[in-house]
C-alpha cells in the first residue's frame, strides 16, 4: 500500500521552512491521525496560596514523547496533482 498521507507538526504557530515539520508518512489519514493525541498542558503553581496546584496552560498534540503546538496531515497525491495542474496552464 501506497503511503500518502503526511502528518506534520510544529512548536509555534507558522510551520518551519523546508521540511522541519515533517514527521512521517502513513498509508492513511486515520492512521496519521492515531499518532497523535490531544492533551492538556499544565503547570505546577509554585508561590502563593495555590502552591502545589496544577493548572492547564495550553492544549497541545503529543506523538511519541514530543508535544506540539498544531498538527495537520497533507494528502500527498491531491497535493501532487494540484501542483501539477498548476503547471499545466
Amino acid at each position: 500500500m501506497t503511503k500518502r498521507f503526511l502528518l506534520m507538526a510544529g512548536f509555534s504557530h507558522y510551520p518551519n521552512a523546508g521540511t522541519g515539520d515533517w514527521i512521517a508518512v502513513f498509508a492513511s489519514h486515520e492512521e496519521a491521525w492515531a499518532q497523535a493525541e490531544r492533551i492538556d498542558v499544565k503547570r505546577t503553581i509554585t508561590k502563593g496560596k495555590r502552591k502545589g496546584e496544577t493548572e492547564v496552560v495550553s492544549t497541545g498534540w503529543k506523538i511519541g514523547e514530543t508535544i506540539y503546538d498544531w498538527i495537520t496531515i497533507v494528502d500527498l497525491r491531491r497535493w501532487t496533482e494540484r501542483e501539477s495542474s498548476l503547471e499545466a496552464k
